[in-house]
């Protein structure tokens, strides 16, 4: 074949490959244009049946769908390459702080390390300089020691500076805590007193002490001992605050005469026992005398004299708001009993205050002393401008009257055996001249053991006894077995009317043993078969 044939092969070939090309083309585009002519349709007819309301629910629903699960699978990735993003600068920053405490943690180490080579070529080069004479090694220690020594004293006095300046901070904020405190500014000049009284004593041992060591080993031991507790002595006389006088006194005849009325007030606002403790404050008081024998004018509870001093006009009624007053302020003072003496003395200087001591004591120093009695008073006078308020030594002056009893009857009644006369015992009574007193030693020996009014009651005629154990259900017949410490009553004539009685001692073989004041004008021992017929009952104390 000739090249021309080949040529016009090739354009031949050519042609038809563009031809097929661009038949394709055609043909692609024809087709996308068909399509979209064919969506465009759909679509139309789509709205046509929308408008008209033929388009089917069910397309719409799915259509629905399908969108909402697209947003939901988009807003999804969305947060899942949010969190890998916040986890990725988490993990940023936890690398750079590590590597932050890795390279200070180097240069830490780094530091130490030249400081240790540092130390070690200074110890080579003083050992070279040691070694190089015995003049240098004498500089050299008498430079570092110096150094030192200096270095010392500059950490000593620094310390000391920094004690002296932390005390004197605590000082000045206690002195602030005392000046900004609620309590009364002589209160704070009578602590600092205090305090300034307590040291004093103290500076003079030490200096006596300072003083008199020369002399020790002269053999004078014996006069600084001497010297010493004499000084102890009267410093311990001075700082027993609450030593209180219990020197018993009588009660008069007029307190005396109050008491059955006293008794009566007493049981009704429920401080029976308290009945000594009120006849001792009305002997304090008044000593019975006058209209207002308990003093009780200026009372919360008088609501019907005028509030001034010796303003009740009724000594009934004095009596009864008296004791009204006492019982509020033992229930303020929270006393237990009759033997709870901190808290009663608390309750007595109150009667003798009033109610606010009891709170301001409890609050402050938690109980009575003479020493916050003193400064009460004193914060008062300041207060009011009065000259006097109230008696400081309330509590020891009421106390004279009342004894606090520490025995058992039957051994108080016992060291009495052999007395003749009765004079000690009437006469501590209230009577002035001689009268049977059987029941008087009974209420006497009540008393010193601390018990009247309690299960023994105050009396001085034996019906009044016989009267008082009935009153209370303790009255027992004669056939009942007594035991130590009873009251026995005896009926001499045989008319049921009791004219004798004694403290039962003991019991035995079908025998009672007594001792009995006013027998044959003699406190006494005697003893009785159960079933004599001179008994005629008991008071029962147990």
């Amino acid at each position: 074949m000739n090249k021309q044939d080949i040529k016009t092969k090739k354009v031949i070939k050519d042609i038809k490959e563009k031809n097929n090309q661009n038949n394709i083309k055609h043909y692609i585009k024809d087709k996308t244009i068909h399509d979209k002519t064919n969506t465009l349709k759909k679509e139309e007819s789509e709205k046509k049946e929308i408008n008209e309301g033929n388009y089917p629910v069910q397309k719409i629903e799915e259509t629905q769908r399908t969108v909402a699960i697209e947003s939901y699978s988009r807003t999804k990735r969305i947060i899942k390459e949010k969190n890998i993003q916040r986890k990725q600068t988490k993990l940023e920053e936890q690398q750079s702080t590590v590597n932050d405490k890795f390279s200070k943690i180097k240069s830490k180490n780094k530091l130490r390390i030249t400081k240790t080579k540092t130390q070690s070529d200074i110890q080579k080069k003083s050992k070279v300089k040691f070694t190089s004479g015995n003049n240098n090694k004498t500089k050299n220690r008498f430079m570092i020691t110096k150094k030192e020594n200096h270095f010392n004293s500059i950490k000593e006095t620094s310390n000391n500076y920094y004690k002296n300046r932390m005390k004197s901070h605590i000082l000045k904020q206690h002195r602030l805590k005392l000046k900004n405190s609620p309590i009364d500014t002589q209160i704070n000049h009578n602590t600092f007193s205090a305090s300034k009284m307590i040291k004093k004593p103290f500076r003079i041992l030490s200096k006596t002490f300072n003083s008199l060591s020369k002399l020790w080993s002269y053999g004078t031991g014996l006069i600084l001992l001497l010297v010493i507790y004499l000084f102890i002595g009267v410093f311990g006389s001075l700082s027993n605050n609450n030593n209180i006088n219990t020197e018993n006194s009588p009660l008069s005849a007029e307190v005396l005469a109050y008491e059955g009325i006293i008794t009566q007030y007493a049981s009704h606002y429920g401080i029976e026992e308290y009945v000594p403790i009120i006849e001792a404050i009305m002997m304090q008081e008044s000593g019975g005398k006058g209209n207002d024998p308990m003093q009780a004018a200026e009372c919360e509870f008088n609501t019907k004299y005028p509030h001034v001093p010796n303003g009740i006009q009724d000594p009934v009624y004095s009596i009864e708001v008296g004791i009204q007053n006492f019982a509020d302020c033992l229930a303020t003072a929270k006393v237990l009993n009759i033997n709870d003496n901190n808290n009663l003395y608390l309750a007595l200087q109150g009667y003798n205050y009033g109610k606010a001591y009891i709170t301001w004591a409890s609050e402050i120093f938690g109980c009575y002393s003479k020493a916050n009695a003193k400064i009460y008073s004193d914060n008062k006078k300041n207060e009011l401008k009065v000259k006097v308020y109230g008696d400081p030594e309330y509590v020891e002056h009421v106390l004279r009257y009342y004894h606090f009893g520490s025995s058992n009857i039957v051994d108080i009644a016992r060291n009495e055996i052999g007395n003749k006369g009765g004079e000690k015992y009437w006469r501590w009574y209230g009577f002035n001249q001689r009268v049977n007193w059987c029941a008087i030693f009974v209420s006497w020996c009540a008393n010193e053991s601390g018990i009247m009014n309690n299960t023994i009651p105050r009396f001085s005629l034996c019906i009044d006894g016989e009267k008082w154990y009935k009153e209370h259900s303790k009255w027992k017949n004669k056939s009942y077995i007594p035991q130590t410490g009873d009251i026995i009553f005896f009926d001499w004539n045989g008319d049921d009317h009791v004219q004798h009685v004694g403290i039962v001692e003991k019991v035995e073989n079908d025998k009672v043993y007594t001792i009995e004041g006013n027998s044959n004008d003699e406190v006494r021992n005697k003893s009785y078969s159960l079933n004599n017929k001179s008994i005629y009952g008991y008071g029962s104390v147990n």
